[in-house]
């Protein structure tokens, strides 16, 4: 379908027009058959120069069906070339203060998205630092934990090494540790300041009854205990370097004995300053006092 139309030209904010016959569905400013005349809408209306027609060719390609534009039909018309066209034939025109107030309240609510974009992107940056600092006092709190675990098991291990331990070797392992679980031997117990491992003989025994007694060798009144039986169940728990006291009615004061020896030895001031030593490297100065 042919138009008569305008094709811009010219440089920005000063334009130019060519009134042109093209095809319509060419581009605007696109290639065009012929160019009947142009149009300079920065003259004022009275000057010549502002409009140039060719009459004769544009009669010839309205003959020929070529319509022209809304701009174009009112040039024409301006100079007699056809029926001048009647007004209102742009309906849009009076609408130009509803599209600028539309213009407006859309700039309005792209600004008031754009803020409340913002203002969530905030939220968001604001409620994942406040998570951040959670998870990291949440770890430091569990660090924290973790080495108070690791320092307990080290005055544990410390505690252990260095307690006093005694074993009972028995034939009744049910009757300990008895009156020793109460009082101040209870509670030096439950503080891991001391430690009791009874031992039964008997299962040191090897035939099928457990027998760890017998009669006296060349017959006589009585039961003794076994020796190999007793030896066996020393063999299996002794720790080395640890002492043995054998109870019998022929044997020295035990008492006497063990006055004697913690006197000589003064072993309780060397399990004291080796206590110390060993808190000073496993644990702060801060601590030490509260341990020792």
């Amino acid at each position: 379908m042919l138009k008569l139309r305008l094709s811009r030209g010219g440089t920005k904010k000063r334009p130019v027009y060519k009134v042109v016959v093209a095809d319509s569905r060419f581009a605007r400013d696109g290639r065009f058959i012929e160019k009947v005349g142009f149009f300079n809408p920065l003259l004022p209306k009275d000057k010549k120069e502002r409009v140039g027609l060719e009459a004769e060719r544009i009669k010839y390609w309205l003959g020929q069906g070529a319509k022209p534009t809304t701009r174009v039909a009112r040039i024409l018309g301006e100079n007699e070339l056809m029926p001048m066209p009647a007004n209102g034939n742009n309906p849009n025109k009076a609408n130009y203060q509803k599209k600028k107030e539309t213009k407006k309240r859309k700039i309005k609510q792209k600004l008031l998205k754009q803020r409340q974009h913002q203002q969530q992107k905030l939220l968001k940056q604001r409620q994942h630092q406040q998570q951040k600092l959670l998870k990291q006092r949440q770890h430091q709190h569990q660090q924290q934990k973790l080495l108070k675990k690791k320092l307990l098991k080290k005055k544990k291990i410390i505690l252990r090494l260095f307690m006093w331990q005694a074993q009972v070797f028995t034939l009744y392992p049910e009757v300990f540790p008895g009156p020793l679980s109460k009082g101040m031997y209870g509670k030096a117990m439950s503080k891991d300041l001391w430690n009791l491992k009874v031992v039964n003989i008997r299962d040191a025994a090897e035939d099928k009854h457990k027998t760890v007694d017998d009669t006296p060798y060349g017959g006589g009144s009585g039961m003794l205990l076994k020796p190999d039986v007793l030896a066996k169940s020393l063999d299996q728990n002794k720790v080395e370097g640890e002492r043995i006291l054998y109870l019998s009615p022929k044997g020295k004061n035990l008492i006497k004995i063990m006055q004697r020896d913690w006197q000589k030895k003064n072993l309780y001031h060397l399990y004291v300053d080796i206590l110390k030593e060993l808190m000073r490297e496993f644990y702060p100065q801060g601590i030490l006092r509260k341990l020792v």
